[in-house]
């Protein structure tokens, strides 16, 4: 899983990770974390949010996007069962530390 920041935007970190995952072959979700504090929500919010995430990390085009935010109460429970859900459909091994 790759956590985002909704409010700051993609770092460099971000983009390092990224390629690293690239690089290792590894399975990615990414979590698109604070979507409560995104000022001026619209209908096209999530979609431009996506474009912005693809076009910066192009590497990652394939990843699932999830929202993340207070109003859903998301929970690393929810996080694990998407990662599982995205492993099985892969057909790839997945272990948790």
């Amino acid at each position: 899983m790759l956590l985002l920041d909704a409010v700051t935007g993609i770092s460099e970190q971000d983009r390092l990770l990224a390629e690293r995952i690239v690089e290792e072959g590894r399975s990615c979700v990414i979590a698109l974390n604070k979507w409560d504090a995104v000022p001026n929500k619209d209908e096209k919010t999530y979609i431009k949010s996506v474009e912005n995430i693809r076009s910066n990390l192009p590497s990652l085009k394939w990843a699932d996007v999830s929202l993340c935010h207070r109003d859903r109460k998301c929970s690393i429970e929810l996080y694990v069962r998407v990662i599982e859900m995205v492993c099985d459909d892969l057909h790839v091994d997945y272990h948790f530390y």
